[in-house]
């Protein structure tokens, strides 16, 4: 369990098995404690960030094409993965100051 708790975060986790990152995050806080929680967090912020990055990358480009559905849809994931990085940065926060 540890092993894999100190594993690296993998940059398909959230796109393969949802909820992998938040559910390491809550174990690596009680087993491992809150300062590794907490560079979990910046990791996992990264790995979103990365992730936004590509998806404006491609709205940019060949996204631009799309229909207006899957211009929608696109723009949920954005927004979604936006949303993920502002947990990040808030409960680094919190748990900062455990």
């Amino acid at each position: 369990l540890v092993v894999w708790l100190e594993r690296p975060i993998d940059a398909e986790a959230n796109k393969r098995r949802a909820g992998e990152i938040e559910l390491r995050f809550v174990m690596i806080a009680d087993i491992l404690g809150w300062p590794k929680a907490v560079q979990f967090l910046r990791a996992a912020e990264d790995a979103y960030a990365s992730e936004l990055k590509t998806l404006e990358a491609y709205m940019a480009g060949p996204g631009a094409t799309l229909d207006v559905a899957s211009k929608a849809s696109v723009d949920l994931g954005m927004r979604t993965v936006r949303l993920r990085i502002a947990w990040c940065k808030e409960t680094r926060t919190k748990t900062g100051k455990r």
